[in-house]
């Protein structure tokens, strides 16, 4: 895989004097009227909730730095006989025109990574599509490496109001399309009981949109390995149960 550093990405962001007065650290709730009552409305990520709960979990002084990360498979490259496809890197501290357009401040390819080639005969067996989720997730784990670190501890950065923060580098959004959520999610596809890569909402449900369903949680899966471990028909099928 090829990989620049996320944080080094970052840092030129920071240090852009054109950029510097663009950024936006704190949560904000925005309303207008609508001839009735003030109502709450979303336009940028720092005006929604998810942002405010960040923030409000973090020391004094400190701020996130919201990255969205975009893994577009539908644009392949190769190189010789290894191919691969970009990560795509943005601020979500800088407005929409900005981080979206394609001038300073715009998305940056931080990362290749590698597709394990295809294989008629290797496919669809369990070992072959374990072995495309492990490539995938130590490469993703290798590209994120220079902020791991940075997101528990802040990097002290004076701003362009002269005010010290403590920026906390996140991923907030991990945009992919839905064969790439699996992998992410490390689900079982759309053939599976529970399809959504989010939430445990069960197949025959999809199209219900008046109920809602627990999310996938790291500690439900972490304890349905303990129990394959200790006894796998049980396990394998509390796996099942959640699309794991």
């Amino acid at each position: 895989m090829y990989s620049w550093p996320p944080w080094d990405w970052a840092t030129g962001l920071l240090e852009d004097p054109l950029l510097a007065p663009l950024f936006v650290w704190d949560a904000q709730h925005l309303y207008k009227y609508n001839g009735i009552k003030f109502e709450w409305f979303i336009n940028e990520p720092w005006t929604a909730d998810h942002w405010w709960k960040i923030q409000s979990s973090l020391p004094n002084n400190g701020v996130p730095f919201a990255i969205i990360l975009y893994a577009d498979k539908t644009h392949l490259s190769s190189s010789g006989n290894v191919k691969g496809y970009p990560v795509i890197a943005c601020c979500a501290n800088l407005p929409v025109n900005v981080r979206n357009g394609d001038c300073f401040g715009g998305g940056y390819v931080v990362g290749w990574l590698a597709i394990v080639p295809e294989d008629s005969d290797e496919d669809h067996k369990h070992s072959y599509v374990n072995l495309k989720h492990v490539v995938w997730h130590r490469l993703f784990l290798k590209l994120l490496e220079s902020i791991i670190l940075l997101s528990k501890t802040g990097f002290a950065h004076k701003c362009f109001d002269g005010i010290l923060h403590w920026l906390y580098p996140l991923i907030l959004i991990l945009s992919a399309d839905y064969e790439e959520q699996c992998v992410m999610a490390l689900i079982r596809g759309p053939d599976s009981a529970c399809p959504c890569p989010i939430c445990l909402v069960p197949k025959d449900k999809l199209t219900d949109h008046a109920k809602s369903h627990p999310i996938q949680i790291p500690e439900d899966a972490q304890a349905c390995v303990e129990l394959f471990n200790q006894n796998h028909k049980a396990g394998e099928s509390a796996l099942k149960r959640l699309s794991l």
